[in-house]
């Protein structure tokens, strides 16, 4: 049982540490996809990055099949003089007849197998990708030492971003049950107009609140809207039409459970600083998309920057698991709304496509380097094998040269009596 408990620990170490360099590598990905879509386009660039933000959360699952996969295979033998050693450093008698024990022992020199100079020669072209795998083979044999105390680590904050996560869910419970109350009749007449605008065909609740502090969607599979009554009482009613034009923005783009999906992966890989960028990437494009639908809907982008500003001088707490009207810098998008989008264009094609080439270039490189690493060790014993027969055979001839079998002789004809 303890053995089994071990495997499973150094399988989660492993697999926390390919995912920490396979994220690093997609994450050097996405920032050129997303630099070669620039941000005059918030719809098109947040597609983008959630694609990229889903492959990036399918990582773990790849990168632990891969850590069981080595983790459980069984230890390679190498070849030392005329003994094997395995990898856990016992060692074995070759299985070797007396022939070969009496040749010269082979030298050893940290364990690898003394080849042949033409054997030697044979494989000069990959000396250089021996050379890369032997180094991913002993950063690979380093990492498995510390393979524990990164499981220990990762699952430690797990735990407690998992508490996080559950008294954020605990916080928006109290929200949607405590100090809400339905709207007027007016408010209820310009939700109805906004949400057949949206074209919008699922129900949307709409409630004041006293404990919300800006309007929010909370809630996944049954969104509400929560509409402070400060904001109601205090603010011009084309304003408030904006805001919550730019909520039900939020609930017809499926925004809620997009957020929760995010808070899960940033959650599992909170030691990776990728999923933290993009995740903020993504909440920052997906409010000016929602800028975009209440702007389109409402039509005027004085008053809806008017009611960003003011909703902002409010030092609004922020709610985790909410989706919200001010989940992006405000200076930025307030130029935008009043200016239009920037007038920046993405990287050119060409250039992108060039460094993703150089990027997806390395990569098979490296797995290049470890699959021939591999190919090499296993065609090297062969033909050191084969070149030890070879030279016991060549041995044995100089010392007792094999000499053609004489014919039988024929027998004597008897002879005739006379």
């Amino acid at each position: 049982m303890s053995g089994q408990v071990g495997t499973i620990v150094e399988v989660l170490g492993m697999g926390v540490i390919h995912v920490g360099w396979m994220g690093l590598v997609w994450g050097g990905l996405t920032a050129l996809a997303l630099l070669a879509v620039g941000r005059s386009n918030p719809r098109r660039r947040y597609r983008v990055a959630l694609a990229c933000f889903g492959v990036l959360a399918a990582l773990p699952c790849g990168a632990f099949f891969w850590s069981a996969h080595h983790v459980e295979e069984a230890p390679t033998a190498r070849v030392v003089g005329d003994r094997m050693t395995g990898a856990v450093g016992e060692t074995l008698p070759l299985p070797l007849g007396p022939s070969f024990q009496a040749l010269d022992p082979l030298p050893s020199d940290g364990g690898t197998v003394a080849m042949h100079e033409g054997a030697r020669d044979t494989f000069t072209w990959n000396q250089a990708s021996m050379a890369v795998g032997g180094w991913v083979s002993r950063m690979h044999q380093a990492s498995r030492s510390f393979a524990p105390w990164i499981a220990g680590f990762w699952f430690v904050g797990v735990l407690l971003l998992t508490l996080r996560l559950l008294l954020g869910m605990r916080y928006t419970h109290r929200l949607r049950r405590r100090g809400v109350g339905p709207l007027n009749s007016e408010w209820e007449q310009a939700l109805a107009r906004l949400t057949g605008q949206a074209a919008i065909r699922r129900t949307v609740i709409v409630m004041e609140s006293t404990l919300a502090q800006v309007p929010m969607v909370v809630g996944w599979f049954r969104p509400m809207i929560l509409m402070p009554v400060e904001l109601l009482t205090s603010m011009p009613s084309t304003q408030v039409a904006l805001l919550l034009a730019h909520e039900l923005a939020h609930v017809k783009r499926l925004d809620p459970l997009v957020n929760l999906f995010q808070a899960v992966v940033e959650t599992v890989l909170f030691f990776h600083p990728v999923v933290w960028w993009l995740s903020k990437e993504l909440r920052e494009t997906r409010e000016l998309c929602c800028d975009d639908w209440a702007v389109a809907w409402c039509g005027s982008r004085s008053d809806y920057a008017r009611a960003l500003v003011h909703v902002a001088e409010g030092n609004p707490v922020v709610v985790p698991l909410a989706v919200t009207a001010t989940g992006s810098p405000l200076r930025r998008r307030v130029e935008r709304i009043l200016y239009g989008s920037p007038r920046t264009v993405g990287m050119p094609w060409a250039g992108a496509m060039a460094c993703f080439l150089l990027v997806a270039l390395g990569l098979s490189g490296l797995v290049w380097a470890e699959l021939i690493r591999e190919q090499i060790g296993a065609t090297a014993t062969e033909t050191s094998e084969a070149k030890m027969a070879a030279d016991l055979i060549a041995r044995a001839e100089v010392a007792e040269p094999i000499m053609p079998p004489e014919p039988p002789e024929s027998p004597e004809s008897p002879e005739s009596p006379e």
